[in-house]
């Protein structure tokens, strides 16, 4: 059923507009919106992390008053939630319930004195952005370094940084603004850069990279090289940024987050 939810949608993406059928809303003002391969909606507002079911009602939240505000969050694998602390350069875990899985690993005593952003790894472990050296690293369950990109001070400019980090398909997914995103294979080989424009968040299903520009979803097919897109309808505007699960989309506004099904 979600294969199919899946190719009905790629496949909606071929047309004009979308035709939506909303749902309900959220009333919140938040900074990210995220959503698990379950269908969980999550909200970061500062120091908070928020979880939402299916239905838009509130289940769970975790903040912590010593770390501060959570810089980026990772909820590709909902038993195992990543958030980065940037001012405090460490990183924590969270269970499906939202409390800590263990202690915060603090990234200065893995070497990374630095670091400006990280996301979870299907192995285990983690992938972190090192602001100093300009490489992506890799370190296991064990916290030990396993794998390094090279310096990419050539591929992007020294004074760029990345705003989204992703591990998806064993495949890395970094985003830097000003270059494109930097795709690098499951050991942090340097692969190719795609350059699709100004966007702040994406999304990455099989050969697919879904994103959001100028009121428009787009489709990038990385296999055949084919970009699709769908506008969204003039009459839902103020649209900051966008999430897909299955048949439903989420849209994040300045005050809240509507729940649309996509219809044929």
């Amino acid at each position: 059923m979600k294969l199919l939810l899946l190719l009905c949608l790629f496949l909606l993406l071929g047309q004009d507009i979308l035709t939506l059928k909303f749902l309900f809303k959220i009333e919140v003002k938040a900074d990210t919106m995220l959503a698990d391969p379950l269908g969980n909606l999550f909200t970061i507002s500062g120091k908070t992390i928020t979880r939402y079911n299916e239905k838009g009602l509130k289940e769970k939240n975790y903040s912590s008053n010593i770390l501060g505000t959570i810089s980026y969050a990772d909820v590709s694998d909902p038993f195992r939630i990543l958030l980065f602390y940037k001012d405090f350069n460490q990183i924590v875990f969270l269970d499906n319930t939202l409390t800590e899985i263990s202690s915060p690993i603090q990234l200065d005593d893995l070497s990374i004195d630095q670091a400006e952003i990280a996301c979870s790894s299907a192995n285990g472990g983690f992938w972190v952005y090192n602001t100093i050296s300009k490489q992506l690293v890799y370190f296991d369950r064990q916290l030990k370094k396993n794998h390094e990109s090279v310096y990419l001070n050539s591929i992007m400019n020294t004074e760029q940084k990345p705003i989204f980090l992703i591990e998806k398909s064993d495949y890395i997914f970094m985003y830097v603004p000003e270059t494109g995103i930097l795709v690098f294979d499951k050991y942090g080989t340097y692969f190719k850069t795609l350059n699709l424009g100004q966007t702040e968040q994406f999304q990455v299903s099989d050969d697919k990279i879904i994103y959001l520009q100028d009121h428009t979803i787009f489709k990038y097919d990385m296999k055949f090289l084919q970009t699709s897109s769908a506008q969204i309808p003039d009459s839902i505007r103020g649209v900051k940024s966008i999430t897909l699960f299955q048949d439903r989309i989420f849209m994040q506004k300045e005050e809240s987050i509507n729940f649309y099904r996509i219809c044929e």
